[in-house]
């Protein structure tokens, strides 16, 4: 297939009756991704203007609708390894594939709430169960997409949402399968929700499909409370005449005499709790069959630890944050980083330009200004420097990157966290490898009250957890050479791996 394009609304095709439009979506999908979009909307707001029988705007709404599920499902796979931000044509495909997703919803409520052809429902071919799940269902991939590019969610899905779960409850709809799907709309809404609350924003869109999967597969978990019960850790509210997603009650007490719907997320933060335990002792007697392939690898199970804490034990800030506006160089990746550490190897040149925006004692909320940002990625490295301050080796902090946000093309603000005001060059000697293949690692030195003990970060899957004893070269003030052992890992992303180590004692 050859690579989508997007086409700009002036070249869509003129409006056609509703004979011609039936015809065209009895033809083959185009291998144009962008134009199958664009022709899609346009006859979705041709039918506001044609005129047509009940039957054959829903016989229409069945067939669009098919082809725009099967449309936005080429389009998603293209986002896990787009970057951001994203490019201009990938985010032209977004932006048609989200109009469609949003106006394709409205016209399912507005199925349902058209009092003229309320009377005609029972009689059509989709039962309100389907087209209420249909809704459900569009909203909830919209609002992923968003996620997936890191990017706001649109003005009113968010209540749109919230309105379409209400009505399923209303009717008495949501609790069961409708005809022809796998899922209730309680369950649609309830991974919808799930995934707001993981804090997208703070994974990679691989991640975030994992995140989107197990959400789906394990939404049933989610429990939807009457009243408030504190006994709950992972306690969340919403809002339904708002358009905005859940918060956790440790975050923010929801207003004052405002009616809201409470849900916990504790059954399911206890459930990946076992799993994960499964997936770590290696046993496969419990069922680790119920989560992706995914969750066995080391991301994946970096990726349950962070879940069960987002879902099932939500915190608050730690630290107030203050603005600033001053300018920093920053580098990503964990080599470059080693590279300033190490020397003038690397040109600083070489590194983008940001704005700090706001920082706290343990991290910065930075928008980009220039240079460029490829190669940055959530759960990754950076090295980060005051632009006005004196040239060489020195200054280079090291931080981790929290979560990226992108409204747009020309726009991308990232979150760190400080690992250390100070981080070390090193090199690790691991048996049967010469020299030159020795990776290189940073140590982070103690702090006291804060890391009782050093750390060492590593490339993901560097060191198997039973790696035992290895010499570590540390490029201090001289070369110090050190045999050392890991004690815990207490970091992992797809990325990196933090460890705390401990000195070996040599006997004397």
């Amino acid at each position: 297939m050859s690579e989508p394009s997007s086409v700009p609304p002036e070249t869509a095709p003129p409006p056609l009756g509703i004979t011609a439009i039936i015809e065209w979506l009895g033809l083959p999908p185009s291998g144009d991704l962008g134009q199958e979009l664009t022709t899609l909307k346009g006859h979705l707001l041709a039918m506001e203007d044609t005129a047509a029988s009940a039957q054959q705007r829903h016989r229409v709404l069945d067939l669009i609708h098919a082809r725009s599920v099967t449309a936005v499902a080429r389009l998603t796979p293209s986002l896990d390894e787009a970057g951001l931000p994203l490019p201009r044509k990938l985010r032209a495909l977004v932006k048609s594939a989200q109009e469609l997703l949003e106006l394709l919803a409205r016209n399912f409520l507005t199925i349902l709430q058209d009092q003229v052809d309320e009377h005609l429902v029972k009689g059509l071919r989709q039962p309100q169960d389907v087209i209420l799940w249909r809704a459900q269902y569009l909203l909830k991939q919209h609002l992923l997409i968003s996620a997936l590019v890191a990017s706001p969610a649109a003005v009113g899905i968010w209540e749109a949402a919230h309105r379409t779960y209400a009505l399923a409850r209303e009717r008495g709809l949501q609790g069961q399968p409708p005809e022809g799907t796998a899922s209730s709309i309680e369950n649609e809404y309830a991974s919808t929700l799930l995934l707001a609350c993981a804090q997208p924003a703070s994974f990679s869109a691989r991640e975030l499909e994992f995140i989107a999967d197990i959400a789906q597969r394990h939404g049933h978990r989610l429990e939807f409370l009457s009243i408030t019960d504190e006994r709950h850790r992972g306690l969340f509210w919403i809002d339904p005449n708002r358009d905005s997603p859940a918060v956790a009650l440790a975050r923010r007490l929801p207003p004052p005499e405002t009616p809201v719907l409470w849900f916990s997320c504790d059954q399911l933060a206890h459930f990946l709790e076992r799993q994960l335990h499964t997936l770590e002792s290696g046993s496969q007697r419990t069922g680790t069959s119920e989560l992706p392939e995914f969750a066995a690898t080391l991301s994946g199970r970096s990726v349950l630890r962070r879940l069960i804490r987002f879902w099932g034990n939500p915190a608050r800030r730690r630290f107030p944050r203050r603005r600033q506006s001053y300018r920093v160089t920053l580098h990503a990746g964990l080599e470059p980083l080693a590279g300033l550490l190490r020397g003038p190897a690397l040109e600083e040149g070489e590194g983008s330009s940001w704005m700090i925006t706001n920082e706290s004692p343990d991290g910065y909320a930075l928008m980009h200004l220039a240079g460029t940002s490829e190669k940055l990625e959530v759960g990754d490295v950076v090295a980060l420097k005051p632009e006005n301050h004196p040239p060489g080796r020195g200054g280079w902090q090291a931080c981790i990157v929290r979560w990226a946000l992108s409204e747009n093309p020309e726009h991308l603000e990232i979150g760190l966290q400080i690992l250390a005001p100070k981080a070390l060059p090193a090199t690790i000697a691991l048996p049967g490898e010469n020299a030159s293949a020795h990776p290189h690692v940073l140590v982070l030195p103690a702090v006291p009250g804060l890391r009782p003990n050093d750390s060492l970060v590593t490339p993901a899957g560097l060191l198997p957890a039973d790696q035992g004893r290895f010499v570590l070269l540390v490029e201090r003030d001289n070369l110090e050479i050190k045999e050392v052992r890991t004690t815990s890992l207490d970091e992992q992303t797809a990325r990196v791996e933090i460890f705390s180590i401990a000195v070996e004692e040599q006997p004397d």
